[in-house]
């Protein structure tokens, strides 16, 4: 009797690397037979549907929905949104720092003399 191959995923399901490795071709290529798109040849794809179907290959729904855009990668930073500015918040003239606070100063003791 045939020894079953020994599978990669944690929870015992054949994964990608598992089909890819058993077809002898890469996980890319895999991804091209399974979601039928262009760029290998017809016995290529066979190959990989068949060693596929022998490891009861069924791709992950999670993986699936990241491609589709319903779920961000696992590893993807989510950036802070930028502060809102709000209107009439904006200060007039020079920050009241540094220089021209200590010229505008100076004018006011100036003044009071």
């Amino acid at each position: 009797m045939a020894r079953p191959p020994q599978l990669t995923g944690t929870s015992g399901r054949a994964t990608i690397l598992d089909v890819a490795a058993a077809a002898g071709v890469s996980r890319q290529t895999v991804t091209r037979a399974v979601n039928g798109l262009p760029g290998i040849s017809d016995a290529t794809k066979g190959r990989v549907l068949a060693a596929a179907e022998q490891l009861d290959y069924r791709p992950s729904r999670f993986g699936r929905g990241a491609r589709v855009g319903r779920h961000p990668p696992a590893r993807a930073a989510r950036r802070r949104p930028p502060e809102p500015v709000l209107a009439g918040t904006r200060r007039r003239g020079p920050p009241a720092g540094g220089r021209a606070r200590l010229e505008r100063d100076a004018r006011r003791r100036r003044s009071r003399r």
